[in-house]
């Protein structure tokens, strides 16, 4: 742990050199050792201290002493002491604990493999596109929800860090506005704001782009007898398949930024009421999307109807993916910081897979498996999630935080769910070839 220490009044005789030699650093009741000094420019000491045993929560302080002479002209002595009360506490959401090289060297295998699983998904989203678009959103879905799953969680375990890191996962968005408000360790720790146009911003302009993009066409078609039939199917299109496409990817990140938008963010900061006229315009454009698929013609919404059985419950199953989403993302940003809310996701979580295992419905029996199985991976997610946050919130943190068990599963689980879209993306693009040749 590092420790940063300024010095004032300024005076031009205590220079980086002399600094680090008279300071004397004593630390009391907080177990650490091998102290390194570092002076600065501008009075600033760095001290850098190594601990072989837990130190999370732990009280303790640090006297601080400077003394210093001249003789000769000009001369001065300088003395002065300062006790200062420390606490071992992060403000990452990670406990101060210690590990072994091999538990560390694990940690670091799993921060690895993260970024190669982060790297594939998109790759497995983007090439989904030609042939099969719902293989890589409900993918990208598994790891949207282990990144937001985390905000449940005090001192997230070590294993499951470099999910922290995930923000990518939503798409690309910017930290555009200035904002007052202090969010809960476990939220702003994630990188996550109060305001959410800064959660959801050019992703949210991408989706407004588009549905610009579908009126005008839409427009045109009528203005524009010789082409109105082609631009209107371009543009429904456009407002069908298209717009379902960009609501389901962005369906976790809208929710979760509108929860925290109005359970956090600051009335009074200037650009509250910007964003929350964004949060209500994209968590309306979800419900419109669920209405266009119940309400609307079949045509246009291509492997989103086409793929489906037939039955009514079959062809609802989008609907009923938007509104899982939704709901899991909205209520974990607003209940947080409740201790019971991790308990009742995972009863979201049974029932939207109890739909599926019910109806599976998709035609094809291999995209049933790749669906359920990607909706187990979430449902561990959130049973790790639970055992992290309340299952185990009397055991004492000494013993909680070494406990990887938990945490391995829901990889393995996210990992399997990769793996098998990854197959069916490979099948569905050895049909599409397939279809495409006997076409020509």
């Amino acid at each position: 742990m590092t420790l940063i220490l300024s010095v004032s009044p300024q005076l031009s005789i205590l220079t980086p050199e002399n600094m680090q030699q008279y300071v004397t650093l004593t630390v009391t009741e907080v177990p650490l050792y091998n102290e390194s000094k570092t002076a600065k420019p501008g009075q600033i000491i760095e001290v850098t201290y190594d601990y072989n045993q837990s130190i999370h929560g732990k009280k303790g302080s640090i006297g601080f002493e400077i003394s210093f002479s001249q003789t000769g002209a000009p001369s001065c002595v300088i003395r002065a002491t300062k006790n200062i009360t420390i606490m071992a506490q992060s403000n990452n959401n990670l406990p101060f604990m210690f590990y072994t090289e091999e538990e560390l060297s694990k940690q670091e295998q799993v921060a690895q493999s993260a970024n190669v699983l982060e790297i594939v998904t998109f790759i497995i989203f983007f090439l989904s596109l030609i042939p099969a678009k719902i293989i890589g959103l409900e993918l990208i879905g598994v790891l949207q929800l282990a990144y937001f799953a985390l905000a449940q969680q005090d001192n997230i375990n070590v294993l499951l860090e470099p999910f922290m890191q995930m923000n990518e996962i939503n798409g690309f968005n910017a930290d555009w506005l200035s904002e007052s408000r202090n969010l809960p360790d476990t939220v702003s720790a994630l990188g996550i704001k109060a305001l959410f146009l800064n959660n959801c911003n050019v992703m949210l302009l991408l989706i407004l782009i588009e549905v610009t993009t579908a009126g005008v066409l839409f427009l045109l078609s009528h203005l524009l007898s010789t082409v109105s039939e082609k631009l209107s199917s371009v543009s429904k299109y456009f407002i069908k398949e298209g717009l379902l496409t960009l609501m389901m990817f962005n369906s976790f990140n809208i929710a979760f930024g509108v929860g925290i938008h109005f359970q956090y963010a600051d009335k009074n900061d200037g650009s509250y009421v910007l964003s929350s006229v964004a949060a209500v315009l994209a968590s309306g454009l979800i419900f419109v999307v669920c209405g266009l698929l119940m309400f609307a013609e079949a045509k246009q919404f291509g492997e989103f109807k086409d793929k489906l059985k037939p039955d009514l419950m079959s062809q609802l199953y989008f609907v009923f993916s938007l509104g899982y989403r939704y709901a899991l993302g909205y209520y974990i940003a607003v209940k947080n910081e409740y201790l019971l809310s991790s308990l009742i996701v995972v009863g979201f979580s049974i029932l939207f897979l109890l739909y599926n295992f019910v109806n599976l419905p998709f035609k094809a029996a291999y995209h049933n498996y790749r669906a359920n199985i990607c909706h187990c991976a979430q449902l561990v997610t959130l049973v790790v999630a639970n055992y992290y946050d309340s299952m185990t919130e009397n055991e004492p943190l000494e013993k909680k935080a070494y406990q990887f068990s938990a945490a391995e599963i829901e990889i393995a689980a996210i990992y399997i769910a990769v793996g098998f879209s990854a197959i069916c993306l490979v099948y569905d693009f050895y049909k599409y070839i397939k279809e495409k040749c006997h076409s020509s």
